[in-house]
Parts: C-alpha cells; sequence; structure tokens
C-alpha cells in the first residue's frame, strides 16, 4: 500500500469520464445519498474543508489498448456527487450552493482545483480489494442487519423510522432495552412495523433495504402514517393494559399494532377499547400460562384452546418468519372482531395493507 496522495476534483471527474478511474466496481455499496446528504458535502468542498480520503487499487490492464484502469474502493458517493455537481444534473437538488453553471470563473477554478486526499492500495488481487473494503466499512464488532442499513441509509424513511423509536409511547411502556437501542433493533422493529402497514406481512427483513431506497429522498405518507399510528398508540393505551402483561413484548406489541391498524384504520371498525383491552388480557394471560406449562402443552394441546396454542407457537418460533407473522396476525384479528356488537363475516387475508405504490 502507498501512501496518502492528493488529487483534485477536476483531474478526479476526467479520469471518470476517460474510464481511468471505475467508480463502480461490483463489490461497491449502491448511491443511497439523499440530496440532503449531496448538498451538504458540496458545501463543504465550496468552503474548502476537508474529507475523509478516498482508497483506489490498480485494476485490470487491457492488453489491447495498454491502458489500466483503475479501481474506486472507497469513495464513490463523493466523486459521483463531484461529477453530478459539475454536469450539472438535474437530479440534485441544492439549497446550500449555488449551481456549478452559475459560478464565476475563479469559483469554478477554486472548486476543481480542490485537492481530495487518495490512497493508493497499489496492485492488489480482487479479493483483496473485497477485504480491505470490507474492512474500511466496518466496526470493531459484528454488525447486525439494521447496523449495516443505518451505516447506508440517512434518507427520509431512515429518519421517520427513527423517530417513531422515540415516540413516548414506547418509552412508556419499556418496549424497548437498552440493549435493544444500542444495537438499533427499535429501529429495526419501527422499519418493519413502517414496512408492513406499507405492504403487508412479509419474511424476516426482506423488504426493509427495498423501502429505505425507495423512499430515501422523500417519504410522502410520513404525515399520514404518523397520524394513524398516533391513533392506534392512542387506542392501545385507552385498553388498559397492565405494565406487566405480555403485549408489551416486541412480537406481541407488533402484531397488536398491525391488527389494530388494519381494523380501525383501514377497515374502520367500531371497535371499543375497554372490551377489547379486557379480551386480549384474558387471551394474552392464556398464552402466558400455556407458556409456563412448557413441555406439558403439547401433551394437553386437546384441552388448550387452538387459538392460544397457535398463537404461542408462533410467537416463539421463528417468530419473525412471514408465516409466523401471518398466523399471530390471523388471531389476533379475530379476536379483536369477537368484540364487535355483531361479528362482520372473517375475511381470509387478516392482514391486506396497502397496495405496494
Amino acid at each position: 500500500m502507498t501512501g496518502a496522495t492528493s488529487k483534485r476534483v477536476g483531474d478526479l471527474i476526467n479520469d471518470v469520464e476517460e474510464k481511468r478511474l471505475v467508480l463502480r466496481p461490483y463489490f461497491q455499496r449502491r448511491l443511497v445519498w439523499t440530496n440532503v446528504n449531496k448538498d451538504k458535502f458540496l458545501d463543504t468542498v465550496s468552503h474548502n474543508l476537508p474529507f475523509p480520503e478516498i482508497f483506489i487499487a490498480t485494476g485490470q490492464l487491457d492488453t489491447k489498448s495498454m491502458r489500466r484502469e483503475n479501481w474506486l474502493v472507497d469513495g464513490q458517493q463523493r466523486i459521483s456527487t463531484l461529477q453530478a455537481y459539475v454536469r450539472g444534473s438535474p437530479d440534485l437538488i441544492l439549497k446550500s450552493v449555488k449551481p456549478y453553471a452559475e459560478l464565476t470563473e475563479d469559483e469554478k477554478t477554486r472548486f476543481l482545483n480542490y485537492e481530495v486526499a487518495v490512497r493508493d492500495l497499489g496492485t492488489v488481487t480482487e479479493e483483496q480489494i473485497k477485504d480491505i473494503f470490507s474492512r474500511i466499512n466496518s466496526t470493531d464488532y459484528a454488525l447486525n442487519t439494521m447496523e449495516k442499513q443505518n451505516a447506508l441509509y440517512s434518507g427520509a424513511y431512515k429518519q421517520f423510522s427513527e423517530n417513531l423509536s422515540h415516540d413516548p409511547f414506547f418509552e412508556r411502556h419499556n418496549v424497548f432495552t437498552l440493549v435493544d437501542q444500542r444495537r438499533m433493533r427499535d429501529l429495526d422493529f419501527c422499519v418493519i412495523l413502517t414496512t408492513t402497514l406499507l405492504s403487508t406481512y412479509y419474511h424476516r427483513g426482506e423488504l426493509n433495504r427495498e423501502y429505505l431506497t425507495r423512499y430515501n429522498d422523500d417519504f410522502t405518507e410520513r404525515d399520514r402514517l404518523r397520524r394513524e399510528l398516533e391513533a392506534v398508540f392512542d387506542f392501545v393505551e385507552r385498553c388498559g393494559f397492565d405494565d406487566k402483561a405480555r403485549v408489551w413484548k416486541k412480537t406481541d406489541l407488533f402484531t397488536l399494532l398491525v391488527e389494530l391498524h388494519s381494523a380501525i384504520v383501514v377497515r374502520r371498525l367500531p371497535l371499543d377499547a375497554v372490551p377489547v383491552g379486557v379480551r386480549l388480557a384474558t387471551f394474552y394471560s392464556q398464552v402466558d400460562d400455556l407458556y409456563k406449562m412448557g413441555r406439558t402443552a403439547d401433551s394437553n394441546a386437546a384441552q388448550i384452546e387452538p387459538e392460544v396454542f397457535g398463537y404461542l407457537k408462533a410467537a416463539t418460533k421463528a417468530t419473525n418468519d412471514k408465516y409466523a407473522r401471518s398466523d399471530r396476525g390471523r388471531i389476533i384479528a379475530e379476536l379483536l372482531e369477537s368484540t364487535l356488537p355483531e361479528s362482520p363475516p372473517k375475511t381470509k387475508p387478516t392482514r391486506k395493507g396497502r397496495k405496494r405504490s
């Protein structure tokens, strides 16, 4: 590995456009910066303030042209943003800086002459490059999926979910532990909750990246969904659950929030919080009692109400699988409907969700 040198912005852009520097080797991350990120970054360069060095490596040699391309190992989003700015990309929304075309000649010269710190890794194999890239973008402990996505996404959808995770409703009922918060499990919970409300039950976190990307720049459903969730939170509060009730476990609360949203927001069922609270408190108590029975539960299954047995199984085994989420949802939906004076005909899907946009 060679030491760090510097290269002017204008020269880096020329290297990209003349294919001497490849911005997107297959191991690189996707472009996920928001326009806010890009605008702030360009403001940094405009004020001649430093940003972290980029890493390049010697890439493939074209034996016919005898030209060798270099690979950008780390710094893709920074260099792409600089190129987009200079070339006047219509996708950029600028608030902190003037468009490049409106700069004076002196301002353009200063911008193009901004020196970027470049560390050349030299000639290394593809496997070594992937390893280096992984190490550059890692921390001193194994990242979980949400922590990795948090490092990649800082946009509107992630911000909505993060703000939701700090709602007093969750704090009041101690839903998330300190460990949950440190490992971003509270954010993971709210991303999955939000995505489920916009779509339907899905397997583990398979839709998270899709929605974080889709709504990275703008999340137009933000205000509506927040109002709906506040109505659901208020309904849960009026149910009067005990502080020790099973409902405050993340798995159980997730299911209840989704099904209440479906019932009172989407289907507009005239649910009354008091009988709902009584019915669910009894049900959760039965589930807890069955859980305490442990191994004797299977042998006594004939004496146990099917919905209690089925719910406990879906709430303790592979809880984040789609089938488990759907099973829990179906049971809770039926319990909610059973509190109505005249229960409507049961629909086959208990969690329809909104049409995916």
